[in-house]
């Protein structure tokens, strides 16, 4: 913009207008984030700011993490406004695919405690070593259903969130999601016949060779064998 020592004073309200209006603009796209969940799936986010659904959708609602065992990631109630720099959950539980926008909120966030110790986010990009695998076992959310196991050592993208476990046994298990009691994405095996060919693991982590009737670990998802 050049220097206009003459300019009338309709010039200079129309130069402030403009550069307002560019400001206004440009927080308007850096402070909403749209995204597109599948159906029935979860996605895992962090942000510096805090956030909440510009436009409630129903059946999508937002959640931290309440505990987590070497089972189960159990969830807090539902949040309205989430907290700057606290890693968050949002569920889809409609049976098809929905846009959301998340907007920056001056709201006071919901007073929630979460497992910081345990669920954690990065809002850089983040590189695991082998030094950490060796250090911890870190679960990330796989198909918007469940936290798996990651094998090998790699990086994060920005934004993103992962379960950390110290103490856990590992072998590519899940941990599943719990909420309101129940547990998502659980599914049932109808006979021990179904589960022949899968690995099985009992609810401690111990592999299990020929399972009776209860609940387990069958090919890293939670079933019940009937």
């Amino acid at each position: 913009m050049k220097d206009n020592a003459d300019a009338t004073q309709a010039e200079v309200e129309a130069a402030i207008a403009a550069l307002n209006t560019a400001a206004n603009t440009a927080e308007v796209e850096v402070s909403r984030v749209t995204i597109t969940i599948p159906a029935k799936s979860y996605m895992a986010r962090i942000d510096g700011d805090k956030r909440q659904i510009e436009t409630a959708v129903a059946g999508v609602s937002l959640y931290s993490v309440k505990n987590v065992s070497n089972t189960e990631v159990e969830l807090t109630a539902k949040l309205s406004v989430v907290a700057a720099e606290m890693p968050y959950l949002i569920y889809n539980d409609n049976d098809e695919e929905v846009e959301v926008s998340l907007v920056v909120i001056s709201e006071d966030a919901d007073d929630v405690e979460y497992d910081s110790e345990h669920f954690k986010g990065t809002l850089a990009e983040k590189t695991f070593t082998d030094e950490d695998m060796q250090a911890a076992d870190y679960y990330v959310l796989s198909n918007g259903h469940d936290f798996v196991w990651v094998k090998d050592a790699g990086t994060l993208a920005a934004g993103k969130c992962w379960i950390e476990l110290t103490q856990s046994p590992n072998n590519a298990r899940a941990l599943s999601i719990v909420f309101e009691g129940e547990t998502t994405g659980i599914s049932t095996v109808k006979t021990a016949a179904d589960t022949k060919d899968a690995v099985i693991y009992d609810l401690q982590g111990r592999r299990v060779m020929q399972p009776t009737k209860g609940l387990f670990i069958v090919g890293g998802k939670k079933g019940v064998v009937k």
